[in-house]
C-alpha cells in the first residue's frame, strides 16, 4: 500500500512537506475523458513521482508496520498545446523545448523512472492542510537519479490490464470507471512517429 500526498478524509493523513525534493516518476495513469465541471470534458493523465527523501509509515492490512517513500503526483490535461500544463512542466523537466516532430506525438511513458525536482507548496481548507506539486524540474547537473522503491508503470484504458488497474490507488480507479466515455487519448500526447532525444535531456 501507497500513502498519496492527497487528503482522503483520513486522521493519520501527513501531506508532503512543502519545499524542493529528489524525486522519481513510478506511475503515468491515463485517465480517459473526464467530466470537466464548469469546463468541456477532457482527457486526462495522472503522473505520480516517489520522494526518497521523505519516509513514512504505516501499518497494512494485517496490521503490520511498514516504511517506505512517501508519493504525490499530479492531473494533467493529456494535451501538449502551447499553454497546456503538462508541456510547461515537461519542458522545464526537460530543460528544452519540444521540437515540432516531438510535438507532433510524444510518449509520456518516457518519463517513468527519470528523476527530477519537485517544488511543492501547501495550501490550508479549514483545519486541514493539502500538498500540490508548483514546478517539475531537471536534477541539478551530475545529480544521480534515485532507484525507485517499487517497478514504474503505466496504465493505458486503451489496453486495460487488470493487473495493472489494481495498482491504481482506490480514487484513481474510481475516477478512471467514471469516464465520459471509454475511448481515451492513450499515453502518446498527440499522434506522430517516435523521435530521436539528446542524451543531454532526461527523456
Amino acid at each position: 500500500m501507497s500513502l498519496i500526498a492527497k487528503d482522503k478524509g483520513g486522521t493519520d493523513f501527513k501531506p508532503v512537506p512543502a519545499g524542493t525534493h529528489v524525486a522519481i516518476c513510478t506511475m503515468v495513469a491515463d485517465m480517459g475523458i473526464q467530466p470537466g465541471g464548469k469546463f468541456k470534458p477532457r482527457a486526462q493523465v495522472y503522473i505520480r513521482w516517489e520522494l526518497p527523501g521523505e519516509m513514512i509509515s504505516w501499518k497494512d492490512a494485517d496490521g503490520h508496520e511498514q516504511t517506505g517513500p512517501m508519493v504525490i503526483g499530479k492531473k494533467y490535461t493529456m494535451s501538449l498545446s502551447e499553454k497546456a500544463n503538462l508541456r510547461a512542466d515537461l519542458e522545464s523537466w526537460r530543460g528544452k523545448m519540444f521540437t515540432e516532430q516531438e510535438l507532433a506525438g510524444f510518449d509520456i511513458t518516457n518519463i517513468l523512472g527519470k528523476g527530477c525536482m519537485l517544488g511543492v507548496t501547501h495550501n490550508t481548507v479549514g483545519n486541514k492542510t493539502y500538498a500540490n506539486i508548483s514546478a517539475v524540474m531537471g536534477l541539478p547537473k551530475g545529480t544521480q537519479a534515485p532507484s525507485p522503491s517499487v517497478m514504474p508503470f503505466a496504465y493505458d484504458i486503451d489496453s486495460h490490464n487488470a493487473a495493472t488497474f489494481a495498482k491504481l490507488p482506490n480514487w484513481l480507479q474510481e475516477a478512471i470507471n467514471g469516464r465520459v466515455k471509454s475511448d481515451t487519448a492513450t499515453t502518446v500526447a498527440s499522434n506522430g512517429s517516435e523521435a530521436d532525444f539528446d542524451d543531454d535531456i532526461p527523456f
